[in-house]
């Protein structure tokens, strides 16, 4: 399902698509088709600078989403890729402001810290929930 807006506009990201077939599960809203650009949860605000469409993220039996935090202070954190065929990996990558160090940072997956390392990346394998 694609929405449009025009420019200028503020809006509340809604999260009912109308779909009743219980197939797939509505997780968010993404500004590109393909879900690599920036993920708009429910009840999130949006300003739009330029005309721009919103594409319904689901997800249905065998295909999970990597969801990051939509507000990020300090630091960055990425997930490639963030749609996933169950037992499929993903990377997650980090990187910190001059002014914040690794230690200010907890990075937890499903409720469970994760051990940060030089490496700035987590590797998740055999992903077989969200």
């Amino acid at each position: 399902m694609e929405v449009s807006a025009t420019a200028g506009r503020i809006l509340t990201v809604y999260g009912e698509i109308g779909d009743d077939s219980n197939t797939e599960r509505f997780i968010g809203w993404n500004t590109k088709p393909d879900m690599s650009g920036k993920m708009l949860f429910p009840g999130s605000k949006l300003r739009v600078v330029d005309n721009m469409s919103l594409y319904a993220v689901t997800v249905g039996s065998g295909a999970f989403v990597i969801i990051v935090p939509e507000e990020q202070d300090g630091f960055s954190l990425t997930a490639d890729p963030i749609l996933i065929s169950a037992g499929g990996s993903s990377i997650l990558s980090y990187s910190l402001l001059p002014s914040h160090t690794d230690d200010e940072l907890v990075i937890s997956v499903n409720g469970n810290p994760v051990k940060l390392d030089a490496t700035k990346r987590i590797y998740l394998t055999n992903i077989t929930e969200n």
